[in-house]
């Protein structure tokens, strides 16, 4: 428990609130959270990035009880501080605003959390501040957001974004690249582009079959969705013919 007079520092009750968070019991972690917002604002100052810091933990655990309210003031009063420009917290400003684009997808609040992603992808993409692995972890959250959000077009863009930035990074024939070429094509098939999809469950395949050849159960797999789509692929082509033979 927080003791009233505690000599404890900011960190060493950010710590506590950390492990209690750790453990599940976020009502202790919130008041620990809270007792190092306050030793921060007091010792730092209302401006410093230690408050920040401790606020961000004090949000986390409101969200894990469902308090959005308080979440989201604590998380408005982290992000008055971090997106401050003169404040050089760029990590700090990312969680912050990864975090709320996650508690927005909690409530199916889905325009406020595309907007704080947004946020953040314009922020990474200023001079010198791009990196791979936050776009690729961003766009990839706005893919699941859009698909979510029963948005499968922009799911779709999102996650052809997710390719580029793979395909860039790691080269066409990385296993990475091939899993993101199998979500881009369940995508497609919620879509019916069939063909789309089947295009590329193709170039997946080929690039499991030569990272791990043809045998690894992620080539099966991959296989066998392949020759599923195949299959409805060739049911499609019969019906539309059909119907051309019939209204011929």
């Amino acid at each position: 428990m927080v003791g009233t007079g505690s000599t404890e520092s900011w960190s060493e009750l950010h710590t506590r609130g950390e492990k209690a968070y750790a453990g599940g019991d976020f009502s202790e972690s919130a008041k620990l959270f809270q007792a190092a917002a306050d030793a921060a604002a007091h010792d730092r100052g209302e401006d410093s990035l230690a408050l920040a810091t401790c606020l961000l933990g004090l949000a986390k655990a409101y969200v894990a009880e469902w308090d959005y309210g308080n979440a989201e003031m604590a998380y408005e009063r982290a992000l008055s501080i971090v997106g401050n420009p003169h404040a050089a917290a760029g990590p700090l400003l990312l969680a912050c605003l990864k975090d709320m684009s996650l508690m927005y997808e909690l409530k199916e609040d889905f325009p406020q959390a595309e907007l704080a992603y947004e946020r953040a992808l314009r922020y990474l993409n200023e001079q010198d501040r791009a990196d791979h692995a936050d776009l690729v972890e961003i766009w990839g959250s706005l893919a699941e957001l859009h698909h979510n959000a029963g948005s499968l077009e922009k799911s779709l863009e999102a996650r052809l974004k997710v390719i580029a930035l793979k395909q860039q990074h790691y080269g066409s024939e990385h296993p990475e690249t091939a899993k993101t070429l199998i979500e881009f094509a369940n995508i497609c098939e919620e879509l019916g582009s069939l063909e789309q999809a089947e295009a590329s469950l193709r170039a997946a395949f080929a690039v499991l079959r030569n990272s791990f050849g043809p045998q690894d159960p992620r080539s099966t797999a991959c296989l066998k969705h392949l020759m599923e789509l195949q299959d409805k692929l060739r049911k499609k082509n019969e019906t539309a013919k059909t119907d051309i033979l019939w209204t011929g």
